[in-house]
């Protein structure tokens, strides 16, 4: 068999960040004896092979080097289950958790791989009326793991992010939640905020660096789609929902409709989604109201809108002046593999709601039904 074992140590090194002279250190070995078994001048000694293994989080088997391409592929295909298990929004069961259990003791130092253990314990049963404690305490275990050993800060900032959750809606420890996301850093110090405060000086200076103003309209881009996040669940959740509110609601609504439309223009690119999602949700209200008209507008908006980000194509860019930097990238193959529906599908389906009865003979509620159906996929 032919050992790599200094390729191998190198590549988890890396994929780690971790330097040579921090991985001596924890050896108690010399910076150039680890550089010695990178170079294939030489081979740890056995005794620190478990380690070594223990280190990266890894079996001794993986180090030495057995089977890596049979075990890639096996991690691949776990990954593609588990993308197309988040894709299709399928339910969590005792099954779907063992496997999960499965695959986390077959792989204990894929960080991925053991967040997926937590979620698949949270999605369980977090949701519960009464939670099952004990798993929830171990995904609690798990997520406290990932945070203090990972050196992805992206990956730590998404553990932290579900680690809240857990605490809000399965501890029911609110105070706890807020604790935990305290571990997160503010809006004025993430790094887009901080790319838009220190490049402005230049920009004024350069205004023709194009590369610096993609900076600006990221930046605004995320705060924008933030705000769409947090006003539209508060004014669902925490405005009454009674009759006497729906047209304070669909003011709401509007609102934001306008500033996509301001922010991003006519061309939205794939955010026309949230807009036709604003449409669908206003007809809701209108249709109880009983404006028949109104609600075939709001509902032939909610098509248009679909429609335009269903035909999102790579390149596209938006075609305001606020947000003309902004370049539709499309999806990798690997995700057009698992999708299921697109947006026109979402919305036909929608439209099959009983609230929509009094308008199924509309001559325009059946043209835009057609229309969907000859879009969906």
């Amino acid at each position: 068999m032919n050992i790599n074992i200094g390729t191998t140590i190198k590549n988890l090194r890396t994929k780690k960040q971790i330097t040579q002279k921090q991985l001596a250190t924890y050896l108690g070995v010399t910076e150039q004896a680890v550089s010695r078994w990178e170079s294939g001048g030489g081979f740890p000694d056995i005794q620190l092979l478990p380690s070594i293994a223990s280190f990266f989080s890894v079996s001794t088997d993986l180090l030495l080097g057995v089977d890596l391409p049979e075990r890639e592929q096996r991690l691949a295909e776990i990954r593609r289950k588990i993308d197309e298990a988040a894709e299709i929004g399928s339910d969590s069961t005792e099954e779907t958790v063992a496997e999960a259990r499965a695959w986390a003791a077959e792989f204990p130092g894929e960080e991925d791989i053991q967040k997926n253990l937590a979620d698949e314990i949270c999605k369980y049963t977090m949701w519960d009326e009464k939670p099952k404690m004990g798993l929830l305490r171990e995904a609690e275990k798990i997520y406290c793991t990932l945070i203090d050993t990972t050196t992805d800060n992206e990956f730590r900032n998404r553990v932290i992010e579900v680690l809240c959750a857990l605490y809000c809606i399965g501890f029911k420890d609110p105070l706890r939640a807020d604790a935990c996301a305290d571990n997160l850093s503010s809006m004025k110090y993430c790094r887009e905020s901080v790319k838009t405060s220190v490049f402005s000086a230049w920009v004024q200076d350069h205004p023709e660096d194009e590369h610096l103003l993609v900076h600006y309209q990221d930046y605004m881009e995320r705060l924008v789609t933030s705000l769409y996040s947090t006003v539209y669940p508060y004014v669902i959740n925490h405005i009454p929902n009674t009759p006497d509110h729906f047209d304070e609601k669909i003011r709401y609504f509007d609102w934001l409709i306008d500033l996509y439309k301001n922010f991003f223009g006519e061309n939205m690119l794939d955010y026309g989604a949230d807009v036709a999602s604003l449409h669908r949700l206003i007809a809701t209200y209108t249709v109880a109201q009983g404006k028949v008209e109104e609600t075939l507008g709001r509902l032939e908006k909610m098509a248009e809108y679909a429609l335009k980000a269903d035909s999102a194509k790579p390149g596209d860019t938006c075609t305001s002046p606020l947000a003309d930097k902004i370049v539709y990238l499309g999806n990798c193959e690997e995700y057009d593999t698992l999708v299921i529906h697109n947006w026109a599908y979402y919305c036909r389906e929608k439209m099959g709601q009983s609230r929509y009865d009094i308008l199924r003979e509309e001559p325009r509620f059946k043209a835009l039904c057609k229309k969907l159906e000859e879009n969906m996929k």
